[in-house]
């Protein structure tokens, strides 16, 4: 069994005798090898960046160094990992994004409003385009929905595309969210190559006929 010493606030060496502790990067590494995709994977990571558990940079050069480095799921993972991601499915919809071949958006980007500025879930900066998950965990009283509103019509107004989304948009029909989100960064300047885009229009058909299997698990 493998621990993270910080999981132990108080070490009793009767109670960790033939535990192997590990430093953090090489803990988070562990357990998102054996996290079973890289959905998963990244989330786990995201979580550990999130919590200032390790830095991100650790975490890089710990990889080359892992046992398992060359599962191509973690280095994946590790590759996509960002602290800004503020839930699991925040992370999901990085990894459904970026193996559909779209721009890697901005976690926590900064949007200025006349209202102020407001940070979203994702964004694209160039293209003023925000994707905010819209979870019922934290958005189903009338007063959060009210607050959701006034964000929204803020940031609206500055000049953006508001995309809300929820788990059923990432676990039903993936391909319709990736659709949108193509064609709004299209229409707002995203200039990929014939050949970027024949590539992402294949890979959201793939994505479409296999779509990811998404669970808290």
């Amino acid at each position: 069994m493998v621990v993270h010493r910080e999981l132990i606030p108080y070490p009793d060496r009767s109670l960790i005798e033939g535990v192997r502790v590990t430093a953090p990067a090489r803990t988070a590494l562990d357990l998102a090898a054996e996290a079973g995709c890289p959905y998963r994977a990244t989330a786990l990571l995201d979580r550990f960046l999130a919590r200032g558990a390790l830095r991100r940079g650790r975490l890089l050069s710990t990889l080359r160094r892992h046992p398992r480095s060359s599962l191509p799921g973690l280095a994946l993972a590790v590759g996509l990992s960002d602290g800004g991601s503020g839930s699991p499915a925040e992370s999901w919809a990085r990894v459904l994004l970026y193996r559909a071949g779209l721009p890697r958006p901005v976690t926590q980007c900064r949007v200025e409003t006349a209202r102020g500025r407001f940070h979203a879930d994702l964004g694209w900066p160039d293209q003023r385009v925000a994707l905010e998950y819209d979870s019922a965990e934290h958005h189903s009283s009338r007063v959060e929905r009210e607050r959701d509103r006034r964000r929204y019509s803020a940031m609206t107004h500055a000049g953006w595309e508001v995309v809300s989304i929820g788990m059923h948009d990432l676990r039903t029909h993936p391909e319709r969210l990736l659709r949108r989100v193509r064609n709004l960064l299209l229409d707002r300047g995203w200039r990929p190559s014939p050949t970027a885009r024949e590539r992402v229009r294949r890979a959201v058909r793939r994505i479409e006929r296999d779509p990811p299997r998404l669970d808290e698990g």
